[in-house]
């Protein structure tokens, strides 16, 4: 893995648990467990919405 890779990497990490993860479970879209660092969805039902 290049440095240039894992900076990238990071960069979408840190934006994702910024901007997205906090309206994701603010919708119940998903669970986030921060004791583990685990993303779930909340229901399947949910995410068979979104998907064309």
């Amino acid at each position: 893995m290049t440095a240039t890779h894992f900076l990238r990497c990071r960069s979408v990490r840190d934006a994702f648990f910024e901007r997205h993860l906090p309206k994701l479970t603010a919708t119940g879209v998903v669970e986030y467990d921060s004791m583990v660092a685990t993303v779930t969805l909340a229901d399947d039902a949910v995410a068979g919405q979104h998907r064309p």
